[in-house]
């Protein structure tokens, strides 16, 4: 090394090579001596330097064929899980050991062509340490490369955080555990899930017809929780293969970040379900499938996952209206599951009590029970039936049980936001007072509206009994379809009148006399701060109760069908007209309430079948309400002086009854005189109107006496 030094053109007396003269040599001479970026002192050292590597290589792997080592194995593994090629491979391994190696890389940046490194990142650095050329590293780490677009190699040459602690041997078990998962649990039979005869034959005739080098690619969409992933796993089941998860974890913040994470996922699971002939499961599918959203993958890389290799790939997402056109039509077969009815729950809660041996605590009845709540989805039922699995041996009684299974799910659904109400408990009827006792008018259309409903309950009830929606596709023999044979559908009623009139009320009753389930929405429930939210969220409640044919009531209408006139932006339009048009299609019982009239738009008015107004109560109606609600929690005789007293309060709505039913209701053992229970009406009445309220703060002065001065002296004024 001292005869090389000599006899390069370098002035021994020079600041900068003083150290290359002075034994021992160290790394760090030489990086001083390549900071000067003269190749005729770089090269010859480097010659030498390759020389002496070489030798030792040598040693080290007699023949070229390289030692026994962890690292290299796992080197190799992450290049047949990636497809690698050996520029690739060899340029990964020297970035790692910049990341794990700081005089390495100390060395590496002090290379010529570091400071391009610095500020471009092409890579040329490692030209001096690697077999390969400089165009083929460049190539490798380029933009267009495996590395960087699977994201192993950031612009910065910053690695994969995954694949770092694997070739460090600092995480545990094989890559691809972290990628991806291999199902093994028990599944549901095919004929227990949400999938229609049609889809599974389609879907089975496109397993069995498809090539060996093909790739299938099926997608399965709708909201959470409504059997999706479980049905994946039963159609691999059914085919005898194994099945794949790549779940939707998250290692980063970052969008970007994340789906790069996943398609690596992705890439890795395609080939090891080549080589052993599993099913591929792409749960979660949203981020990678929605391409088109700021911080999202590009409309570039999702093709290619699709079209890329051999296999048979379920790709499960949420959302797929904001599914890219050109990615759409890469699918071979698509699968919209909805929101399962009241007889798809009956099966779901079925299935699943005796999938966890819980037919000896919830029997046939608390499944009828359990699935009139509407909204609750496959996944929510399971899952609070296999929390509960476990309690019966820890000495849990039936009773307490089946309480925990209705907290779990009503837990899961207010976290959610639905809103759907709670279970409907045993014993309990629907309405307590009849709907002629309130004051509707015109009582002509009121009587048109329950004459209605009286002859449609028959058809409505047919259409809940077993088999009804089978029949209904059918031809009878008569020659008639079914559905012909119904009451014709479509009746849009509006309520209009102050609060507590009754209208919540009407639709309740409406319900039950239909001997249908209620389904009750309000205007909170529905609107979204996210653009297109809102609309999505109506077409659901709309869709919803014509699979359950339950009525459909939405409270302060008046929040969706405003004038647009009066719309602040171009969303609140395009709300009105959704609802518009999900109204006039809708073939249901529709009831609507409102205290605003006058701001509804004039296009929503005409749709509506009947509008009824509601006012206050009228004598007879306030005895019925007073001897429902209130007589219980009266003392004494209601004699003739209460009566007439309750008659004098004119304007007495229904929820000044209800209202003060809750309140005596919360008072243990509370009794009050019947003439301090009118008073009591009396007083919620004006408070509604905004009537004489008691004065906060001091009384005013008594009449004749002398305001007070103002001054310091006011407060030692005598009265």
């Amino acid at each position: 090394m001292k005869k090389l030094l000599h006899s390069l053109p370098i002035d021994p007396k020079d600041r900068r090579y003083r150290t290359l003269f002075q034994p021992p040599l160290q790394a760090d001479d030489f990086i001083n001596a390549f900071l000067s970026g003269d190749r005729a002192i770089v090269e010859p050292i480097m010659a030498l330097w390759q020389e002496t590597v070489d030798a030792q290589i040598a040693a080290i792997a007699p023949g070229g064929k390289p030692p026994v080592s962890p690292f290299l194995d796992r080197l190799e593994t992450t290049a047949s899980l990636f497809r690698l090629t050996p520029v690739e491979r060899d340029s990964l391994a020297l970035l790692l050991l910049q990341v794990l190696f700081k005089d390495f890389q100390s060395l590496v940046n002090a290379m010529p062509g570091g400071w391009s490194r610095r500020m471009w990142g092409n890579g040329n650095e490692l030209v001096w340490f690697s077999p390969h050329s400089e165009m083929s590293i460049m190539q490798a780490l380029g933009r267009s490369g495996p590395l960087h677009r699977l994201g192993l190699c950031q612009r910065d040459h910053e690695l994969a955080g995954e694949v770092v602690q694997f070739l460090s041997g600092l995480g545990p078990g094989p890559l691809s555990r972290r990628y991806f998962d291999t199902w093994s649990g028990k599944v549901l039979p095919l004929a227990c899930l949400p999938l229609a005869e049609g889809d599974l034959l389609t879907i089975r005739s496109l397993l069995a017809n498809r090539r060996p080098d093909q790739a299938v690619n099926i997608l399965f969409g709708g909201p959470p929780g409504t059997g999706k992933t479980e049905t994946v796993r039963a159609l691999a089941a059914d085919a005898g293969h194994p099945l794949y998860e790549v779940g939707a974890r998250r290692d980063d913040t970052d969008g970007c970040r994340v789906s790069l994470f996943r398609v690596r996922a992705i890439w890795a699971c395609q080939a090891i379900a080549e080589t052993t002939g599993a099913f591929m499961l792409v749960d979660e599918a949203d981020d990678l499938l929605d391409a088109g959203r700021p911080g999202r993958l590009g409309t570039a890389l999702v093709p290619e996952l699709l079209e890329r290799g051999q296999g048979v790939r379920f790709w499960v997402a949420n959302r797929l209206e904001d599914l890219d056109p050109g990615t759409r039509r890469r699918f071979d077969f698509a699968v919209r599951f909805e929101r399962a009815t009241l007889t798809g729950r009956q099966a779901i809660w079925e299935n699943c009590r005796q999938r966890y041996d819980l037919t000896a605590i919830i029997g046939p009845e608390d499944v009828l029970r359990l699935a009139e709540k509407p909204g609750i989805e496959a996944g929510e039922i399971d899952a609070a039936l296999r929390h509960v699995a476990g309690l019966r041996r820890k000495g849990w009684t039936r009773a307490r049980i089946l309480a925990q299974v209705e907290r779990l799910v009503e837990a899961r659904d207010r976290f959610a936001g639905k809103g759907v109400g709670s279970f409907p408990k045993p014993g309990l009827s629907g309405a307590t007072l009849a709907i002629d006792s309130l004051n509707i008018e015109p009582a002509e259309d009121l009587a048109a509206v329950l004459g209605i409903v009286d002859s449609w309950r028959e058809g409505w009830v047919g259409l809940s009994r077993p088999g009804c929606m089978e029949r209904a596709r059918e031809t009878s023999p008569e020659g008639k379809p079914f559905g012909e044979r119904l009451p014709p559908p479509g009746l849009r009623i509006l309520l209009e009148g102050p609060p507590g009139t009754g209208k919540t009320h009407f639709a309740a009753s409406l319900a039950g006399r239909l001997g249908r389930p209620l389904h009750h929405k309000t205007v909170t429930s529905l609107v979204s701060r996210w653009v297109g939210e809102t609309e999505a969220s109506i077409r659901e409640a709309f869709r919803t109760a014509e699979d359950e044919g339950a009525v459909l009531f939405l409270d302060e209408i008046d929040g969706l069908l405003a004038s647009r006139e009066s719309a602040g932006g171009a969303w609140e339009v395009t709300r009105v007209n959704e609802m518009l048009s999900a109204l006039e299609a809708f073939p249901g019982v529709f009831v609507a309430a409102t205290n605003r009239e006058a701001v509804l738009v004039t296009a929503a008015l005409r749709r509506f079948t009947f509008r009824l107004r509601f006012g206050p109560l009228g004598p007879a109606a306030m005895f019925a309400f007073y001897q429902a609600l209130l007589l219980p929690f009266g003392e004494g005789p209601f004699g003739e002086r209460e009566a007439k007293a309750l008659r004098a309060m004119a304007g007495l709505v229904p929820g000044d009854f209800a209202g003060l039913h809750r309140c005596l209701a919360l008072r243990p053992g509370g009794r009050l005189r019947h003439a301090e229970l009118i008073l009591k009406l009396g007083g919620r009445r004006d408070a509604r109107r905004g009537g004489p309220r008691p004065a906060i703060g001091f009384r005013p002065a008594a009449a004749g006496a002398l305001p007070a001065r103002r001054g310091r002296d006011t407060d030692c004024r005598s009265p």
